[in-house]
This record gives C-alpha cells, structure tokens and sequence, in this order.
C-alpha cells in the first residue's frame, strides 16, 4: 500500500461533503479528496462506504428509474 508522504511526513486527506439539490432533496455526498481529472469525472472519488451517501446515491438512482419506466427506447 502506497502512503502520500509530505515532507517526510504520512498524511492522510480527509474526505469532504458537496451538497447538492436534486428535485427539492438535499443530499450531501462524501467525496474523497485527491484524484485526477478522470477519476472525478466519472465519480469515482465518490465514498460509498459513507451510509448517507450511499442512501443518497440509490435515491438518485430510484427517481431515475422511475422516470424511465414506460419510456421507449427503441422503435
């Protein structure tokens, strides 16, 4: 396992919160801190092993599904 070393030192960045209002619900996912571009591009800083992120996180999911039950997609 690979350390982030700061002068000599270990650290360790502490993950941080967003929130966000999806549809009049507010959420406040816990994202990790570091990471390229890429990485939080596509999410994958996201901490799912937060409960309430994780919980948010299917809430999302649900309403989308929801949305798209009897929707055609295709012809």
């Amino acid at each position: 396992m690979h350390l982030p070393r700061k002068g000599g030192q270990i650290y360790f960045q502490l993950p941080y919160k967003v929130p966000v209002t999806i549809e009049g619900v507010l959420y406040t996912p816990r994202f990790m801190s570091g990471g390229s571009a890429e990485r939080i591009a596509v999410g994958a800083n996201v901490d799912l092993a937060d409960v309430k992120t994780l919980k948010g996180t299917v809430g999302v999911w649900d309403k989308l599904v929801e949305r798209l039950k009897g929707q055609r997609w295709l012809a």
